[in-house]
Formats: C-alpha cells, sequence, structure tokens
C-alpha cells in the first residue's frame, strides 16, 4: 500500500514538472518573439447638450432664503420712501423731466426716455403735475401736496428685486444656497445700491432690467431649441435687453455680453445631430429676435412714444432746428402755422449764419435798440436801429419777406415763391422796419457799411433796402477766408436754405458777421 502511495506521487510530480517545462517554454517564446501594438478603441465621451441638464436649478429648498432675501430688500428699500421731503441730488433734474412729461412739454435728456417714462406714469396715476414746482438747487421742499412716494417707487421696485435676482442667477450657475445667499446679501447690504433705489433715479432701474435679462439668457441657452420654455424665455430676454437700452446707455455693453453668449450658444448647436437643419435655421432665426431686432423695436418704440407725446412747446425746443419747433403746439406753430413749406413772399422767416460769430450758429436779430449818435471813437452812425447776429433763438429773429414794389405782407393763394434773382425787402416782424445797409461806417469794422432797421413798411423806401437773393453759392467769412457752397435746390426752401443776400445798388456788398456780433 505505502508502495503504490509513493509510486503514485511520484509521478504526478514528474507530471508537473513536464507542465512547467512546458510554460517555461512557452513565456521564453514569446520573450524571443517581436513586439506589436495593439490598439484598443476607447469610445469618446458622451457630449451632453446643455437642455439635457436640469432646467431648473432652484429647488423648493430655495423658497425660505429667497422669501428672507426679498423681504429684507423690500424693507431697506421701501421704509420711509417719502423721506427726506426734499429734493436730493439728481432729483433736481428728474423730477423736472416727469413734471415735463405729465404736461407734455418737449424735452430730452442725454439718456433713453423709458425710465423716465415709467416714473412719470406712475407720478401721473398719484396725481402729480399740477404742482408748480421749479426747484432752483439740491435741498429744495417738494410741495405739501406732492406724492414723494409715488415718485421714488418705481427706482425702489427695481432696487428691490434686484436682491431675489442676483440669488437666483447665482443658482442657475451651479453655486450652492450658501453661495447664492452671500451674492444676494452683497446686493442687499451695499449702501450705494440701497441709497440709489430709494430717490428718483434711473440706475436701479437700469441694473433690474440687466440682471432679468442675464437670468433671461441663462434659462434660455438651457433650454432645448425651439422646446418648451424656448421662446417664453427668449422673449423676455430680448425685452430686457431692448428696455435696458432704453433707460441708459451703460448697458450697451453688457447687453454685447449677452449677445456673444447666446451667438456662442447657437454656434454650439450646429454640432448637434439630434437637430434638423429646419429647427436649426428656425432657431438661427429666433435668436436673431432675441439679440437684435427686439431690443432694436424697443427702443425705437420708445422714443416714438417719446416724440408723440411731447406736444407742446418747453424749455428745451430752442436747441432743436426750426422745422421741428414749428410743428409744436404754443412756440414757432403760431409764427408759421398756414404758411407753405418752400419760401413765398409774405413767409415769415429766420435767417442763420452757419459760420456764425466765432464759428458758432447766429441769427440775424434787430430789436428797438439804436445805434449812438456818435461812437467812443468820434465816429458818428446813423442813429437808426440796430442789427445784430445773435447766438440764441429768439422772436426778434424773425423776418417778413416782402414784395419790393407792393405792401403785401400775407401769404397770397396760391403762393409766389421766391426765385433766385428775385429782388426782395425784409421786414422786420417785431418792429415792422425794413433791413437796410447804406453808406455809414459799420460799429465794429469801419471799412464795412452799416446794417440797420429803418421806417416803416408803408413808406416809401430806397433802394438801399432792397435785397436780392443770390441762392447758387452761400458766401460766408470763416476763419478770415471765404467758402462757398454749391447747392442745386430750385426753390428757397423756409427752413433749410442756403443764400446770399447783396445790396441791389451795387451788387458788391455782402451781409456778413464778424467776431463781435454787431453787423
Amino acid at each position: 500500500m505505502d508502495f503504490a502511495l509513493h509510486k503514485e506521487e511520484a509521478g504526478e510530480l514528474k507530471h508537473r514538472k513536464a507542465h512547467s517545462s512546458i510554460e517555461q517554454s512557452t513565456l521564453d517564446a514569446a520573450d524571443k518573439a517581436p513586439l506589436v501594438d495593439v490598439t484598443v478603441p476607447v469610445e469618446p465621451p458622451e457630449v451632453v447638450p446643455a437642455w439635457t441638464a436640469a432646467n431648473h436649478v432652484t429647488t423648493k429648498k430655495d423658497r425660505v432664503p429667497l422669501l428672507i432675501l426679498t423681504i429684507l430688500s423690500g424693507f431697506t428699500r421701501l421704509w420711509r420712501l417719502g423721506y427726506p421731503p426734499v429734493v436730493v441730488f439728481d432729483e433736481l433734474f428728474y423730477t423736472r423731466f416727469v413734471h415735463m412729461y405729465i404736461n407734455r412739454l418737449f424735452h430730452f435728456d442725454s439718456n433713453p426716455p423709458f425710465a423716465k417714462q415709467l416714473i412719470a406714469l406712475t407720478g401721473y396715476l398719484a396725481g402729480y403735475g399740477k404742482q408748480n414746482e421749479t426747484f432752483e438747487k439740491i435741498g429744495d421742499r417738494y410741495a405739501d401736496d406732492t406724492p414723494i412716494w409715488a415718485l421714488r417707487l418705481v427706482p425702489a421696485l427695481s432696487g428691490t428685486l434686484l436682491i431675489p435676482l442676483a440669488y437666483c442667477i447665482t443658482r442657475e450657475l451651479g453655486y450652492s444656497r450658501l453661495a447664492a445667499s452671500l451674492a444676494a446679501s452683497c446686493f442687499l447690504f451695499d449702501s450705494a445700491l440701497v441709497t440709489g433705489s430709494r430717490f428718483v433715479l434711473t440706475d436701479s432701474v437700469n441694473l433690474c432690467l440687466l440682471l432679468g435679462a442675464v437670468f433671461a439668457v441663462l434659462k434660455f441657452i438651457k433650454k432645448r431649441p425651439l422646446g418648451p420654455g424656448s421662446l417664453q424665455w427668449g422673449l423676455l430676454a430680448g425685452t430686457c435687453m431692448g428696455l435696458a437700452i432704453s433707460t441708459k446707455y451703460t448697458a450697451f455693453n453688457s447687453l454685447l455680453v449677452l449677445a456673444w453668449i447666446v451667438t456662442r450658444h447657437l454656434w454650439k448647436t450646429i454640432d448637434d445631430v439630434t437637430i434638423s437643419a429646419g429647427r436649426l435655421v428656425k432657431y438661427w432665426a429666433l435668436c436673431c429676435l432675441v439679440v437684435f431686432l427686439i431690443p432694436t423695436g424697443i427702443y425705437l418704440s420708445c422714443f416714438y412714444a417719446h416724440l408723440a407725446w411731447l406736444t407742446k412747446a418747453g424749455p428745451y425746443d430752442s436747441m432743436m432746428s426750426t422745422r421741428f419747433q414749428s410743428s409744436l403746439e404754443g412756440g414757432l406753430e403760431t409764427i408759421t402755422q398756414g404758411q407753405p413749406f418752400n419760401i413765398a413772399y409774405g413767409s415769415q422767416i429766420t435767417l442763420r449764419n452757419v459760420a456764425g460769430s466765432g464759428g458758432n450758429p447766429c441769427w440775424l436779430h434787430s430789436h428797438e435798440h439804436n445805434y449812438p449818435i456818435k461812437y467812443d471813437d468820434g465816429r458818428g452812425s446813423s442813429h437808426q436801429q440796430h442789427v445784430t447776429c445773435y447766438g440764441w433763438k429768439d422772436i426778434n429773429n424773425w423776418w417778413i419777406v416782402k414784395y419790393a414794389d407792393r405792401p403785401t405782407l400775407n401769404v397770397e393763394q396760391p403762393p409766389v415763391y421766391v426765385k433766385d434773382g428775385d429782388i426782395v425787402q425784409l421786414l422786420h416782424g417785431m418792429t415792422f422796419k425794413n433791413l437796410n445797409s447804406h453808406d455809414v461806417a459799420a460799429p465794429v469794422t469801419a471799412e464795412c457799411q452799416e446794417v440797420s432797421c429803418f421806417v416803416d413798411h408803408n413808406i416809401s423806401a430806397t433802394a438801399q433796402d432792397l435785397w436780392e437773393v443770390v441762392r447758387h453759392y452761400v458766401t460766408c467769412l470763416f476763419n478770415g477766408s471765404f467758402v462757398n457752397f454749391k447747392t442745386f435746390c430750385r426753390k428757397w426752401s423756409v427752413r433749410k436754405g442756403m443764400i446770399r443776400y447783396g445790396i441791389l445798388s451795387s451788387r458788391k456788398c455782402i451781409l456778413f458777421t464778424s467776431l463781435p456780433k454787431l453787423l
């Protein structure tokens, strides 16, 4: 038995040695074999489109911190909104604009009108506008019946919305609730934002619209192209962008960043094979609508509403063109009403030297003051009525174009238009004296002839108050040299004509002005 077992063990050991020899020979052969590179195919990581991620980062757990932050924001912005009851900082200007909006008086500002229109609407609904308030300086007190809280309500509400918008934007960017609460708290306790939100200023309105545009753009790019919610968030983004640029021009840089974000997102959608070509083209059109068309349309609409509503002449219309002034009620419209656009005999006009005095435009002007009998240097004058070049628009700048040989002052029907080469008289509209020049030394430049107004229109005049219209070239003295400008108008336009006047008797005297504003 023992011999048999030992014999079996010896056979098994022999078998193991043979197997080990085979394995060793196989390994030796493998070491001697040439090396071969084996490429194992690796699948690329799956690209997850933005719209497959969680569209709603905020959850029910965000409601509590969001509610607390909003309540604190409303308290800091809305509590005792009517205090102080005096004009603070730029309220001096914005309350003036609001007052003119409500009374439909034309005005303009360095920034677009949307925020001022919104403030004016709330002030009008609260009964503001009847107060005769003309603030002269910061610190002037409001009238007792002025609804100060209503004027400051729109900026305060806009400042209140900054905090929840900051929280939601931070969450949309993927940060935690703690980080979002911290970001919103920075907006909440910023003293500059609190102060700017409590007065009649437009900065908080502009910031609120910009943050609204940022939040809407973040939601828009996370939606599947033309999927549920994509159109709504896109339209909201475009609307906020348009209202922001219609409030202050400082929003333009931020809107460029948002436009770049949308464009970059649009570029990434080109590689998405899950979107058909037709759907992609429609999505491009929607992005163009969001980034360009809607903001542009809103911007132009705000100015259209501004010009359509303000129909009465105000303190700012003197800076506008004569043609525009004539369209306002109570201004030049009372003078030019019923007159033809092209100048006819009987038209009331103003004459402006575009080079003017010292390079500043000025208007041919006269008033009831006469030249002195003698000047300080001993020279004499005609002692006739002053004619000057006045740098501001004034009622004394108006002249009536009159026939040279008849006393008619009204525009005939049909109108007889003034043509190149016509001989006319110019009658001052307020003093009814003719524009005249004669062989008397000018008050400033003695080698030039004096220009004055004299005699009533119903007294026969000499040829020295007859003027020839020379329309083909406009000659003006500018920087010491004469410059000619050619025009091809067939009729002399009542508000944009370019002419030269010369005395009929000599045909060599041109009406012009030098640096001192006496002609």
